[in-house]
């Protein structure tokens, strides 16, 4: 219940701020999570296996899984931040519409990715 709780107000928050950046900043991010999630998985498993022989054990799925997924949406936002440093003048009411529907979609992405990849990290069974 409680992780279901933090998980709507962190989408909702995402949602906030990117329908205030605007439309098009909303649908880059957009586009960098598809990426990063879709690179972040490539990488995953050979990246993973590769630290288990080190000696990462049981977190090493949870920690290459989250570990790339933000890092390379870190890069990928950076780059897209410099590729299209200003937003398409739009209405503020479209322009805000439909930065929540991408930032939405975006929102639940990137919470999605990161309780998959929390759910490979060992922990206890409830979180008080």
């Amino acid at each position: 219940m409680t992780i279901s709780l933090l998980c709507f107000a962190l989408i909702l928050l995402i949602t906030y701020w990117l329908s205030d950046s605007g439309a098009l900043g909303a649908f880059l991010h957009l586009a960098c999570v598809i990426t990063a999630g879709a690179l972040a998985f490539a990488v995953w498993e050979p990246l993973a296996y590769l630290l288990m022989g080190t000696g990462a054990g049981n977190y090493a799925k949870g920690t290459v899984l989250l570990g790339a997924f933000l890092g390379l949406l870190l890069l990928l936002r950076m780059l897209a931040d410099r590729t299209v440093p200003r937003d398409v003048p739009l209405p503020k009411g479209p322009n805000m519409a439909l930065g929540a529907r991408f930032g939405a979609a975006a929102g639940v992405l990137s919470v999605g990715m990161l309780v998959i990849g929390g759910g490979f990290l060992q922990s206890t069974v409830s979180i008080y």
